[in-house]
């Protein structure tokens, strides 16, 4: 049991004259104080009270052991008063990882509304925390999933006017397709899921080009290249291309 816990149970049996009224006053049994007081006692090896069916008194040991828990209790109290009242402002460093396409159009737009709120909290180049899009790397981090993404084809409105409207995921296999490849997967992202109402269908497509830079693919969707997959948080993309799938 914790010894602070015991100490107060000395003083609150003590000023109030017995265990039962130290239990109500503390919100335990009067068994808790009992066992409490009598474990402090042979941890301490010493006799706190004098104990008869009717009453409880300090021993000689037992009065300098109160004298000094109330010295205890009083500045436990102190440090918690101060504890609640000191500055409750976020201070310190901030170590953030970002993928590019969050640190541009998700997290920068925001900083500044953080920072009016957080003053004192300064960036860094080490990393306390990694914000990550899709399948997370190897490692030894520890990954929470924050939200979910709806990821959609794209493709810009003069490329759909010279190779045509999609009418089914099925017929992006006459389309030019770009896939994305992370750095740390074997092979790209070639599965291609669509969502309509309780109706779900993956395709298998057969990419065009591949690549790791996503916001290449990007560039190719605005440019005519072809279509992409992926989450948007580019608003370029978002202006100048469209979702290719109903």
């Amino acid at each position: 049991m914790d010894n602070v816990r015991q100490l107060e149970m000395v003083v609150r049996a003590a000023d109030l004259g017995g265990f039962a009224a130290a239990a109500k006053h503390m919100n335990i049994t009067p068994s808790a104080v009992s066992r409490g007081i009598a474990e402090l006692e042979r941890t301490l090896r010493i006799s706190i009270f004098n104990r008869s069916t009717r009453w409880i008194r300090l021993t000689d040991e037992g009065r300098e052991l109160y004298h000094r828990s109330l010295d205890v209790l009083d500045r436990l109290k102190a440090i918690r008063v101060m504890a609640n009242t000191v500055d409750k402002q976020v201070t310190g460093t901030i170590r953030v990882g970002i993928m590019p396409p969050l640190s541009r159009h998700v997290v920068m737009p925001q900083l500044a509304g953080f920072l009016d709120a957080y003053p004192k909290a300064i960036q860094s180049e080490n990393i306390d925390v990694l914000l990550h899009v899709g399948d997370p790397p190897p490692s030894r981090l520890i990954a929470r999933k924050l939200g979910q993404g709806r990821p959609a084809a794209y493709a810009s409105p003069a490329y759909i006017a010279r190779y045509g409207e999609l009418k089914d995921p099925d017929d992006l296999s006459a389309h030019r397709c770009l896939a994305f490849k992370p750095a740390w997967l074997a092979k790209p992202y070639v599965r291609w899921s669509f969502t309509k109402g309780a109706k779900a269908k993956t395709i298998k497509i057969d990419p065009a080009i591949v690549s790791m830079d996503r916001e290449a693919l990007i560039v190719g969707a605005i440019s005519s290249v072809g279509i992409i997959f992926m989450a948007c948080f580019d608003p370029a993309l978002i202006e100048t291309a469209r979702p290719t799938v109903p």
